[in-house]
């Protein structure tokens, strides 16, 4: 059974600012990583790791699940791929170098398009698990373990599916 844990710490100094088109390029590479069907994936996940190979595990438990990944190392690159590629769910480490999770969720929330995205918290500290309720998050606690995280991310999108079919059967019933 493959699991992941937390095998990174913080360092004093903080990361190095970097520039849009980094970040674009690092988009274009991660965003199609090959899913385990060609043309089949799952769903488009977001993976906000500060611990670059936590996030690069998590990358490769999910790509070999059948979904297309990306990966932000920062609050702000998260938010700058989600408002830019409107993942369908976001796994977001709480421990993050920049900004809060909480103001990350929050920033996600105030914007139309990614008002909807299903966010799941990741922490070694149980005590997240509140902040998320607070926030509208999931909580999965570290370490993470292969099954679980499969569970979790496929209950997150069936909701996000049938929320999305109740809304838009809604909104065509208003306009009859």
């Amino acid at each position: 059974m493959m699991t992941l844990t937390k095998m990174c710490t913080h360092s004093a100094t903080p990361a190095k600012p970097r520039r849009k088109r980094e970040v674009a390029v690092e988009l274009a590479i991660d965003i199609f990583k090959p899913a385990a069907a060609p043309g089949q994936a799952k769903g488009y996940i977001l993976v906000v790791d500060d611990c670059l190979p936590s996030g690069e595990i998590l990358g490769r438990m999910l790509v070999d699940a059948g979904y297309k990944v990306a990966n932000a190392a920062n609050g702000r690159d998260a938010l700058e791929l989600a408002w830019f590629t409107q993942p369908d769910l976001i796994l977001l480490d709480t421990s993050l170098p920049d900004i809060s999770s909480a103001i990350v969720c929050g920033a996600l929330r105030q914007k139309s398009r990614t008002r909807d995205i299903p966010i799941i918290l990741m922490s070694v500290l149980d005590e997240v698990g509140i902040l998320g309720a607070a926030i509208g998050a999931d909580f999965m606690a570290l370490p993470v373990m292969y099954d679980d995280l499969q569970r979790r991310v496929e209950a997150r999108l069936g909701a996000k599916s049938a929320y999305s079919a109740d809304v838009r059967a809604r909104s065509s019933a208003s306009r009859s």
